[in-house]
This record gives structure tokens, C-alpha cells and sequence, in this order.
């Protein structure tokens, strides 16, 4: 009866057991290599999203990804595509136009955001 009950209140907040999670809309997600002369767009694609998606959710569904997890922080990114950073390069990213400042799992998603990262020697104005 209890089973019922939790089922049937689920159900009416919109809760689907063993389905796919709902799409929340879609964004915009660009890879790109600073270069000192010349830009190189890695990849640039538009991508469903769930509810709750991170930035980092978002890079791992189209690139191959390593990165270290700082407790407490968040992950930082170490390598895209194989694209490794280095003493002089390395990955950021921004949202809109905005460099968040936060670490890219702590940053959930909207509908339509842009998302760019970019392997640059450029440090960030926040």
C-alpha cells in the first residue's frame, strides 16, 4: 500500500521510473585551440541536455577527457582529445561569454547556453 501511494505521489510530481531522463533543452558546446596566430575550433556541436548537467557532463558526452578531482573544488581538466596541458597551455572555459568561477562539474547547465573550451597560455579575466 505504502509502494502505492509513493508510486502514485511520484507519478503526479513527474517522476518516471526506468525511463530515460527528460531533455531540458539543448546548448552549444565548442572546443578551440588558441593559437598565437590562428584560432583551430576542435570541435563545435549542439547537444541535448538533461536536468542538472554540468559543463563537465557536457564535455565528457563529446570528447575523450582527463582530469584531476580536487575535493572540495572540483575537477580541473587535464587533457582533451589528447590535448594535454602543459607549463605553457592549458584548458579553461566559459559560459556565455563569462568565465565562471567555478570548476566546470560545479557549473549546471541551462537551455541555450554557450559553451566554449579553450587550450590557451591566456590567463582569464573574471
Amino acid at each position: 500500500m505504502i509502494v502505492a501511494i509513493a508510486a502514485a505521489a511520484a507519478y503526479q510530481l513527474g517522476y518516471t521510473f526506468g525511463a530515460t531522463e527528460q531533455i531540458a533543452g539543448s546548448v552549444s558546446i565548442c572546443i578551440i585551440d588558441i593559437g598565437t596566430e590562428e584560432n583551430t575550433v576542435l570541435k563545435d556541436e549542439n547537444v541535448k541536455i538533461s536536468e542538472k548537467t554540468s559543463v563537465f557532463e557536457m564535455l565528457q558526452r563529446i570528447a575523450d577527457v582527463e582530469y584531476q578531482e580536487y575535493p572540495g573544488v572540483g575537477v580541473y581538466v587535464t587533457s582533451i582529445d589528447n590535448k594535454a596541458a602543459t607549463e605553457s597551455k592549458w584548458w579553461i572555459y566559459q559560459v556565455n561569454g563569462v568565465y565562471p568561477n567555478v570548476a566546470a562539474d560545479k557549473y549546471i547547465v541551462t537551455d541555450g547556453d554557450n559553451i566554449v573550451w579553450k587550450y590557451t597560455s591566456e590567463w582569464p579575466t573574471f
